[in-house]
């Protein structure tokens, strides 16, 4: 998507070349389901590319390493695709572009209103990190939805949104030491 070169990225050749990839019987069971899960969500991007507007956008790659948000003690790694650059007000400006691909959620308002989160999550993320390329503004700060189809900008108005995710991650900060690991946790370290 970030290839200023071409109007399409080429979506079919890597479409293609992950459905090989989960038909590869050398490879784990839950490789060959990552390959098919990534080859569909390839093709939902391929089939709103031109629809979403993201063809249209000044989309740069983030570097390979990037920061964590700190949020009230509470680390926020998120899903970034890519850096929007723009311009506001005649001057250079920038955003980031959130890729959510959860397909389970049935509710539209509750995928609205992660979109908006994700989006206001971007804001603070270019604000924090990537300024040295423009002001960061929430027009250029998106959440796009790939199973949805659905671009979502970041609202305006979002001071009472980082209030609340400031208050979360506070109280989540201050019981996190007396949470109890499940016996049977099979995720990442916990420290």
């Amino acid at each position: 998507m970030t290839d200023s070169n071409r109007t399409s990225p080429n979506f079919s050749t890597k479409i293609q070349a992950l459905e090989a990839r989960s038909q590869d019987l050398s490879i784990s069971p839950k490789k060959q389901g990552d390959a098919s899960r990534s080859a569909e969500a390839l093709e939902r991007v391929h089939a709103a590319y031109q629809k979403t507007g993201l063809g249209k956008l000044d989309l740069v790659p983030l570097p390979a390493s990037r920061p964590k948000l700190d949020i009230q003690g509470v680390t926020i790694s998120l899903t970034l695709g890519c850096q929007v650059r723009g311009q506001f007000k005649g001057n250079p400006a920038v955003g980031a572009l959130t890729v959510l691909f959860n397909k389970s959620e049935a509710s539209a308002s509750a995928r609205d209103e992660r979109a908006r989160t994700a989006a206001a999550l971007s804001l603070i993320y270019a604000t924090e990190h990537l300024g040295g390329h423009g002001k960061a503004v929430a027009k250029l700060c998106l959440a796009y939805d790939v199973f949805r189809g659905t671009v979502t900008t970041c609202p305006s108005q979002i001071a009472r949104r980082i209030a609340n995710m400031e208050a979360t991650c506070e109280e989540v900060a201050l019981r996190w030491p007396a949470v109890k690991v499940p016996d049977d946790y099979d995720g990442p370290p916990i420290v």
